[in-house]
């Protein structure tokens, strides 16, 4: 059987309230959020959905450029494809453009991986999870994200995850290093045993990282991730070598074959898994297979997804049996979604939905409603 059709929906999802990371403010307003969904079809008739959704703050990748690359350059290289060769997919999309410093376009890819395993998960009567071979756990526990200009509103942030029945928090940092360590006091004096994730997005150099490592030490910081630009690889292996603190790297992680390097290289603690960074649910499975073996701690985060993303990187992580909190915020900032049963965090966890594939139905008027021309 065939990919016959794909078909691109740019869609814009209204925020509900705002964070913020080193690079500047996310939501608020009448911001809204850029989502990229694929809908794939095969011969037969059978279809898969898939999310690609790019933050133009987080990396090179805009919907304008997530549309562009699909319609004009990545769907033309599959359409005629074996719907069960997923390598062949893989493949097809490399050869389709050049390579950047790691694999181009991850985003873009993901949107195409995520539909075609939707799509054989259907076909089989199979969710990802049991389509590739793992199923360790069914549900995750989940991270709240704290995110807030003055400590006042950040206890607010906090008491709301609380009541919400969150037990773990991430918190964004790199914007002012004092106000950080004292973000990472407030969590630990609020939720004790909550583990403490947090994500400086690039933001430090290498100095402000060293100033303040024995303050986030004593703070509590179970996980400092990105805290310098990808390719400061000297402060990376300095500053790795100077903390007790577990480090993690996302942005620069977009193959297996960068993760192999970062290890290498003895640069990171933890690899944070991100689905829609490596380029979908192939890569990123391959990459922490290499992760297990290499003994690295594994931690999911994401980019603010609808639940199709969200979907995806569940049934990674429960496939996984990802034993630590995910910090996936989309259900926490998302106003609205594009499927008929949202998923919903209860108590703290989300639990992985029962249906073949992803595990969720596309709500095809809110596709519609939420579409824009790019």
């Amino acid at each position: 059987m065939l990919i016959s059709e794909v078909n691109v929906y740019p869609l814009e999802i209204p925020f509900r309230g705002e964070f913020h990371i080193s690079r500047g403010k996310v939501g608020g307003g009448s911001a809204k959020r850029t989502v990229v969904l694929v809908k794939m079809t095969d011969e037969d008739g059978n279809v898969g959905w898939g999310e690609g959704s790019p933050s133009y703050l987080w990396s090179s990748e805009t919907i304008e450029s997530v549309v562009s690359t699909l319609r004009n350059y990545l769907i033309p290289a599959i359409i005629g494809a074996p719907v069960d060769d997923i390598d062949g997919l893989h493949q097809r999309m490399e050869r389709a453009t050049g390579p950047a410093v790691s694999t181009a376009h991850p985003i873009a890819k993901c949107a195409l991986d995520t539909a075609l395993h939707d799509l054989i998960g259907h076909k089989r009567g199979l969710n990802i999870a049991q389509l590739i071979g793992y199923q360790r756990a069914d549900s995750v526990a989940m991270s709240w994200t704290v995110s807030a200009k003055s400590l006042e509103k950040a206890e607010d942030a906090i008491r709301e995850g609380l009541d919400a029945g969150y037990a773990h928090f991430n918190v964004k940092l790199g914007v002012e290093p004092r106000y950080d360590v004292q973000l990472c006091e407030l969590v630990k004096k609020l939720a004790p045993n909550s583990f403490l994730w947090g994500d400086a997005n690039g933001g430090y150099t290498l100095a402000q990282a060293s100033r303040l490592i024995t303050s986030l030490e004593d703070a509590g910081l179970d996980l400092m991730e990105q805290p310098f630009p990808s390719n400061h690889w000297s402060a990376w292996r300095e500053f790795k070598w100077r903390t007790s603190i577990p480090l993690g790297a996302d942005e620069p992680i977009l193959c297996s074959r960068d993760l192999i390097e970062w290890v290498r290289q003895d640069l990171i603690d933890v690899y944070v898994a991100k689905v829609t960074r490596t380029g979908g649910l192939f890569p990123a499975r391959l990459s922490l297979e290499f992760a297990e073996h290499a003994g690295l701690t594994t931690v999911f985060s994401g980019l603010t997804e609808t639940s199709v993303g969200l979907a995806a990187h569940l049934q990674l992580a429960c496939a996984f049996g990802n034993p630590l909190p995910c910090a996936w915020n989309g259900p926490q900032f998302l106003a609205d979604d594009v499927t008929v049963d949202r998923l919903h965090v209860e108590n703290g966890r989300l639990k992985l939905p029962s249906g073949p594939g992803l595990g969720v139905t596309i709500d095809e008027e809110k596709v519609s409603y939420y579409s824009v021309e790019k």
